[in-house]
């Protein structure tokens, strides 16, 4: 089955909760979002960058998220679809003893304003991304709002030192139905989503090592099998009887719903382990970059890992960031890599790391000699 992508480097906005490292936003207070870690891939030469960005999603429901990623170029950056496997790749060349890496549309755009220009809209996968430039806050402020894109307003005073010539916006919708329309519409038809919603959510707390134990419950359910204790964690007793009680399907509906459970429970479980594929995102910068400061508007504990390739000895100009080891790039790593990523003119693998509170990004990361 295709694995999704996954976003990094997002500010995570939901009622009073926002996540690091960008920005990314749920619909409504009745949502909640986190990204407890994040994971970069940095690639920089001669002024060009590309940043292969992942993250893990922790929600106590789906919905449509959105993120924002402020970027800064000095041209349009380009967004495209990675692979998750370059960080596992790269996680072995630099910490061989350590074996686990775990993370622990664009027709829907309105509103118009000379002070916010839509550079370029596309779907990709099952996100709408939208490319911006803004120069005044408060319009990106309320285009965003317009959008759907729920931000709380102290986030406009930050999105402010963004809001100039050197900065465009990646704003991100995640959508399910983009690429599974019949099965999530089957689903919410039957009432099944939510509480495939839910079962996920659970799972991704506690794995379950044998199949998705989300699907398990449902489809076992649907055929009035009986109530399994071992899965007191994952499901109330009243819930499963509700999912039990329900009326017999058609043979068509029930071959959808099957394929549903399977498809979209295993998207779901991919966006809330964090191990779904990630963006990469090319851009024109004069010094290696990461959004930082935005994700001070999160106010949550974060763990950040970004492995920079480079051809020199760079370092985080502030020393915010833990230096942790370099290696020089080995032949073997080069060809495991170039798939993802040309490094053949680079020769630093480097390793920085945070594992603190958001709230003291007060600055974006620039690395340099």
């Amino acid at each position: 089955m295709k694995k999704i992508l996954l976003l990094s480097l997002i500010i995570y906005f939901s009622n009073n909760h926002i996540f690091a490292d960008g920005c990314a936003f749920a619909p409504g207070p009745e949502y909640y979002v986190a990204a407890p870690s994040q994971k970069a891939v940095i690639s920089w030469t001669n002024g060009e960058e590309k940043m292969i960005i992942a993250t893990k999603i922790q929600s106590q429901r789906l919905g449509d998220f959105g993120w924002v990623i402020p970027i800064k170029s000095t041209e349009k950056p380009e967004v495209e679809l990675s692979e998750i496997e370059v960080f596992y790749i790269l996680n072995q060349f630099l910490r061989p003893h350590k074996s686990s890496f775990g993370f622990g549309c664009a027709s829907s755009v309105q509103y118009k304003s000379a002070a916010v220009e839509v550079i370029e809209a596309k779907e990709l996968d099952i996100f709408d991304i939208v490319i911006l430039k803004a120069s005044q806050s408060d319009a990106l402020y309320d285009w965003l709002q317009q959008n759907n894109f729920k931000i709380p307003a102290r986030a406009e005073h930050i999105l402010k030192d963004y809001t100039n010539d050197n900065f465009f916006f990646i704003a991100v919708k995640l959508d399910l139905a983009n690429q599974h329309s019949q099965q999530i519409n089957m689903l919410k038809k039957h009432g099944y989503y939510d509480y495939l919603d839910q079962l996920t959510t659970k799972e991704a707390k506690y794995p379950y090592y044998n199949g998705s134990v989300s699907v398990q419950i449902i489809e076992n359910a649907l055929q009035n099998e009986f109530y399994k204790t071992s899965w007191d964690r994952y499901i109330t007793e009243n819930d499963y009887n509700k999912i039990r009680r329900k009326e017999p399907q058609p043979e068509a509906d029930l071959e959808i719903l099957k394929n549903g459970f399977e498809e979209i429970g295993q998207i779901m479980l991919d966006l809330k382990q964090g191990i779904s594929n990630p963006l990469l995102i090319s851009f024109k910068t004069d010094k290696a970059f990461f959004p930082l400061k935005i994700s001070q508007i999160n106010k949550s504990f974060v763990a950040i890992d970004i492995f920079l390739i480079s051809n020199n000895k760079l370092y985080d100009q502030s020393d915010f960031l833990q230096f942790e080891r370099r290696k020089i790039l080995s032949k073997d790593l080069k060809k495991q890599i170039g798939q993802y990523l040309s490094v053949d003119d680079l020769r630093y693998l480097s390793l920085f790391t945070y594992h603190g509170e958001s709230i003291n990004f007060t600055h974006d990361i620039c690395f340099d000699e």
